[in-house]
């Protein structure tokens, strides 16, 4: 974990979170969207109404994937312009707050039944909101402050 941390603070750190997040998206939008990709092929299922994918892509991973990616995606754009102190304050609470949300999002059922929805596309909708915001907090709060000295 040293090492990883010490590689991301170098001047190297926001194309690696990045390109991260680039991967996951492109890994989010590839799992949500079999139909598109062709990993469906004599896997098809359907009861009349609504034809589904049963591949060994799991799409109930694909659109949390992809979620939380945007979520990482937006805020590395961000992170291209300012400075690296900046970047260093902001890592150590995103990989926590990124953490966290995976470890719930993933640990979510699919879906629920009764009145009271939570399921995982929700619930990774939600984080990737949470992170933004937390991440843009983070950014401006430091920001300022490096601009006042």
């Amino acid at each position: 974990m040293k090492k990883i941390l010490h590689f991301l603070k170098n001047k190297r750190g926001p194309i690696a979170v990045f390109t991260t997040a680039l991967i996951g998206v492109l890994a989010g939008y590839v799992m949500s969207h079999p139909f598109d990709f062709g990993f469906c092929p004599g896997n098809i299922e359907t009861n009349g109404m609504h034809t589904w994918c049963s591949s060994v892509v799991p799409r109930e991973l694909g659109f949390p994937t992809l979620s939380l990616s945007l979520g990482l995606f937006t805020t590395s754009l961000i992170l291209f312009f300012v400075r690296k102190e900046v970047f260093h304050a902001w890592l150590l609470p995103a990989v926590i707050v990124g953490a966290l949300s995976l470890f719930i999002v993933f640990n979510t059922p699919s879906s629920s039944p009764g009145y009271i929805s939570y399921n995982r596309p929700e619930y990774a909708t939600f984080f990737s909101y949470l992170f933004f915001i937390i991440s843009l907090c983070i950014i401006l709060w430091k920001s300022f402050r490096i601009s006042k000295k």
